[in-house]
């Protein structure tokens, strides 16, 4: 992890991250399992020249069919390449390590094949209305709205709902805010397997009756 304030970096992993990681692991020795091809994918990564991640897998989702498994990633930044698509398959599959001159086994359940894609994103336009003092309609705290907004819709799991009443409460907590409306989006919005929420235009106003 990357605890410096730069593009591409992320807040160093809490202890409730860490647990979670460890028992994606465990569940992961079993190879050949969909928790294995989960945690195969998460752990993945591009490296440049000099050892720098260039691009890692943010989250990762699966459809299972009979014989078939789509194992979908996105990166947390947009555009994922079909280079970590093409990473996540080799390790998948397994391959010949030519410095160690070994095989290295993979995860790919026995007659299943195992297809590699990004996920698809999903932009969720978002206009709300706030409610402050005078005194308290700074540019500073439209730009923290804006902020929990992105992070409430970037936060919103595969297979969850994001509701409405989440992007509220999103911007109520913070302080100087006395209420909040929502104009957009009026309706929960689901988020299948193959689906990455992501912030698209959002719209931060004043209330213009207080």
């Amino acid at each position: 992890d990357n605890p410096q304030a730069i593009g591409g970096g992320r807040d160093t992993e809490t202890a409730e991250e860490q647990r979670a990681r460890f028992i994606r692991y465990l569940q992961s020795l079993a190879r050949g399992t969909p928790a294995s091809l989960l945690f195969c994918a998460g752990q993945a990564q591009l490296l440049s020249l000099d050892g720098l991640v260039m691009e890692r897998a943010y989250r990762v989702s699966l459809e299972e069919t009979p014989g078939h498994v789509n194992l979908y990633v996105w990166n947390g930044v947009g555009q994922t390449s079909a280079e970590l698509c093409t990473a996540i398959s080799r390790q998948i599959e397994g391959y010949w390590d030519e410095g160690t001159q070994q095989w290295i086994p993979g995860y790919r359940p026995a007659g299943m094949r195992v297809d590699v894609e990004p996920m698809q994103e999903q932009a969720i336009p978002v206009t709300l209305e706030l409610d402050a003092a005078t005194s308290d309609r700074t540019a500073a705290l439209q730009t923290a709205a804006v902020s929990a907004l992105q992070t409430a819709i970037l936060a919103e799991p595969v297979g969850g709902l994001l509701r409405p009443v989440e992007l509220l409460n999103s911007v109520l907590t913070l302080p100087g805010v006395l209420g909040a409306r929502l104009h957009t989006p009026t309706e929960s919005v689901p988020v299948p397997p193959y689906t990455a929420l992501i912030p698209g235009a959002i719209t931060v106003q004043w209330n213009p009756e207080t």
